[in-house]
């Protein structure tokens, strides 16, 4: 791996000797060239302006091949839009989730950072980004769109095109957010949402609140997912939309999965199916496209149309929430505000607190939540379990109950001391 006077030439004479002559570079550019080959093989000759640079590049060079971390300088010219691009097209995720990932990148990143080469990205300009988004945004959206900026430059570490990813860098501060603790909600506050939604949708509040399902598991759920005999609901779709249309698809995690039913889910499911009759509905499956599915819904538009999730929460929950006092009015021509923390999830939340309370397990619980991780589940609702000295003293009062009860009043009070031989 030699440095090389790109000014000059060795000539060789017919006697045999050499002379150095001035070459066709000669005065021209930067003189000094760091040659080497690359882990490819391929030859590489980067120039300089003095022998020092070049020898201090190739000293580089030659540490960074030996420990593997060797990175083709011409590799990150493309720029980080075309690589994110490519990397969110290619992302092993559900078509939603991807959905999610090109608007964030096309609305928070790629106006900032979108044109810049990715081996030209500093440490210093992601943090440039990261104040600027949080003048605009919550702490909690800044960090989810960080979290798949940085995902992308592993990916382009992991491709070799840059050595170290930015978002990683200790000078790097991007927002932490606090895990909020679920504060679950009141059988009489869900019983009051429900009452104020109109009367075809009320019973869009049971399943959620009754069986722990998310909302576009509600909105796919069919005649033929109830079975009455064997008190259970079977979670087998969900109704999702992909690019603003409607599409039917596998319960969130590709999962399906069996809940109890109880008696009061069934009667309230069984007189909305008496009052508005389920519809057969076809959907394509996936992706709009997709082979077309047909179930009948329980729950459906006037227009006798699969429900969507975006039509809910604008036209009939966040007004259910207004009336039930959970939200404020808003003033007249405006739009009720945002309720991400109040939104249909929390049906499953207040689910989660029943079963818990009752002294269902975790582990049962993540099963009928579906959630794969019964850490995750915990993590979620450990503070909602009865506390620990609490449940031990109702349970050995419970076991000792039927005993205290036989026992006699005037029964001799042993010691140890009288049962023992002298």
């Amino acid at each position: 791996m030699p440095v090389v006077d790109t000014w000059h030439k060795t000539v060789k004479l017919p006697d045999g000797s050499a002379r150095r002559e001035k070459s066709a570079s000669y005065g021209r550019g930067k003189r000094w060239a760091a040659r080497y080959r690359d882990s490819n093989g391929q030859q590489k000759s980067p120039k300089f302006r003095t022998k020092p640079e070049a020898e201090r590049h190739l000293k580089k060079v030659e540490g960074e091949l030996a420990r593997g971390l060797y990175v083709d300088p011409s590799a990150g010219q493309v720029t980080l839009k075309e690589f994110a691009e490519d990397v969110v097209k290619n992302a092993s995720v559900e078509e939603s989730s991807r959905h999610d990932l090109e608007r964030r990148f096309r609305k928070h990143v790629y106006p900032f950072l979108g044109g810049s080469q990715l081996r030209a990205i500093r440490p210093s300009m992601i943090q440039e980004w990261i104040k600027g988004r949080s003048a605009e945004l919550g702490d909690q959206t800044v960090r989810t769109v960080f979290d798949n900026l940085s995902m992308v430059f592993q990916a382009a570490v992991d491709d070799e095109l840059i050595a170290r990813n930015p978002c990683r860098a200790g000078s790097v501060k991007p927002p932490s957010v606090t895990r909020r603790k679920v504060i679950p909600w009141s059988v009489e506050l869900v019983s009051g949402i429900r009452s104020a939604l109109p009367a075809r949708y009320q019973a869009l509040v049971v399943p959620g609140a009754g069986c722990g399902l998310r909302q576009g598991e509600v909105l796919g759920l069919a005649v033929d997912d109830l079975s009455a005999s064997k008190h259970t609901l079977h979670v087998r779709r969900q109704v999702k939309l992909m690019a603003g249309k409607p599409v039917f698809a596998p319960p969130k995690g590709g999962k399906e999965r069996e809940v109890p039913l109880p008696g009061h889910v069934l009667s309230a499911l069984a007189a909305h199916m008496e009052r508005f009759p389920p519809v057969a509905v076809t959907l394509p499956w996936k992706h709009f496209g997709g082979k077309p599915v047909t179930v009948s819904l329980i729950f459906t538009s006037r227009e006798r149309k699969a429900l969507n999730a975006t039509y809910v929460n604008a036209y009939l929950w966040k007004p259910a929430l207004v009336a039930a006092g959970v939200l404020p009015a808003p003033p007249a021509g405006e739009r009720i505000q945002a309720a991400h923390d109040k939104g249909f999830h929390q049906l499953r939340h207040h689910y989660a607190s029943v079963m818990l309370d009752s002294g269902v397990s975790v582990r049962a619980l993540a099963d009928f939540l579906g959630h794969h991780d019964p850490g995750f589940t915990l993590r979620t609702y450990a503070h909602m379990m009865p506390k620990n000295e609490e449940r031990a003293r109702e349970a050995i009062d419970r076991a000792w109950s039927a005993v205290d009860g036989l026992r006699s009043p005037c029964a001799p009070d042993v010691r140890p001391s009288d049962s023992q031989g002298s």
